[in-house]
């Protein structure tokens, strides 16, 4: 009996260790994704170094492909007809855009322009110029506004999962990005990147701090959109961690 009993407690011994092992492992992946992160969010300044401005005027956001933006960065001459000036109330874009102001209202260093006096602007000025390019219409409509900045959004992919929470054939995938335009001259000064497709934890070990975020699950295309626009509103220019307004 005392043979057995030592064998149990060894065996029992064995199995807090191995767990204890697991656990050192799991932090250990928990600060390496902090360091190398696994969000899918990247940012860049594209002009100065410091750029703060208070009162933003928000463009309806669009679903265009990249390859449009992109031919727009490389001849900065895009026709400014190009963006629309509404969207629709049930569409993807419209859904990022309202969690997109939302989540920028929580910041009170900010003035926001809402969407659709901005792209009633937009509509009328653009109308009225000739083969505008969009920097012209941009500093044009901001200056109307008496805004400092514009802000567009644009959705370049947005799927749907095909699945369960815990069971998926085909994850979700969103790709957008959140462009801010200087009044003062039209310039894109900062862009905000946003582009994942989930994968599970062992195809990404690096994203254990997201798992664990998530519980294990299979996020739908909103959840993930959700969870890309949070990263990317905390890395917007003027955004502080502190600077948040809590509600009464």
């Amino acid at each position: 009996m005392i043979h057995i009993m030592l064998k149990f407690s060894t065996y029992m011994m064995v199995i807090v260790r191995e767990n204890w092992r697991v656990l050192a492992c799991l932090m250990f992946l928990v600060v390496i994704s902090g360091c190398q992160s696994a969000s899918g969010v990247s940012s860049s300044l594209l002009k100065d170094k410091d750029i703060t401005f208070r009162r933003l005027a928000i463009m309806p956001f669009q679903q265009v492909s990249p390859e449009l933006v992109a031919t727009y960065a490389a001849q900065n001459a895009l026709s400014a007809s190009v963006l629309k000036t509404d969207n629709d109330l049930k569409s993807p874009e419209r859904f990022l855009q309202d969690f997109f102001m939302e989540r920028m209202s929580a910041y009170p260093q900010f003035e926001l322009v809402s969407p659709d006096r901005v792209g009633g602007i937009y509509k009328r000025v653009n109308s009225n110029s000739f083969r505008a390019t969009l920097p012209q219409v941009m500093k044009e409509v901001g200056e109307e506004l008496n805004s400092d900045a514009i802000v567009v959004g644009y959705l370049y992919r947005y799927r749907e999962r095909r699945g369960y929470d815990y069971s998926v054939e085909k994850p979700a995938s969103v790709f957008f990005e959140i462009h801010l335009y200087r009044v003062q001259d039209g310039a894109l000064v900062w862009k905000g990147i946003f582009n994942k497709t989930q994968t599970s934890l062992m195809e990404n070990v690096l994203g254990v701090s997201y798992f664990l975020k998530d519980k294990g699950r299979w996020l739908t295309a909103k959840e993930l959109a959700m969870e890309g626009m949070e990263d990317t509103v905390r890395r917007f220019p003027g955004v502080a961690k502190d600077s948040v307004r809590t509600a009464p």
